[in-house]
């Protein structure tokens, strides 16, 4: 097991004006959302916008110790929403420093890959991980 097997997602809405889910989000999550981030841009974006989910992608990547180009080999198929599981509530934050529009583009990636990977577990999970970000006051990535 990876010391960052497992990586917690907090809101700082009191610190920042940060909002995002109050949840802890397993390490195979964060790779989902790599993958749904990368899909939406590439390490040479030419807009602001893809520029920042390419920065996202490194912040991510950099939080669960692994390349930002191999974090596929990473990926684990069958995760999905049934093999989903919480995390310790002392892992690291790889999102304490993301702010309300750096949400809004995950949860847009999220929901970008889930429409087109939707028959995959991968899929069925980025829909269950983007209802977390847009569902504020849901505390779990549990639906």
């Amino acid at each position: 097991m990876f010391i960052c097997d497992v990586l917690y997602i907090t809101s700082m809405g009191s610190i920042g004006g940060n909002e995002g889910p109050q949840s802890r989000w397993h390490r195979q999550d964060w790779l989902v959302c790599i993958e749904a981030l990368v899909t939406l841009t590439d390490p040479d974006a030419t807009t602001p916008r893809q520029r920042r989910a390419w920065q996202l992608v490194e912040t991510i990547s950099a939080a669960c110790d692994i390349d930002s180009t191999t974090y596929i080999f990473e990926i684990d198929d069958s995760w999905g929403p049934q093999t989903a599981v919480e995390g310790p509530a002392d892992a690291p934050q790889p999102a304490v420093a993301f702010d309300p529009d750096d949400w809004q583009l995950l949860e847009t990636a999220l929901e970008s890959f889930a429409e087109t990977q939707q028959h995959t577990k991968r899929g069925q999970r980025a829909r269950q991980l983007a209802a977390a970000i847009d569902d504020s006051e849901q505390p779990t990535v549990d639906h």
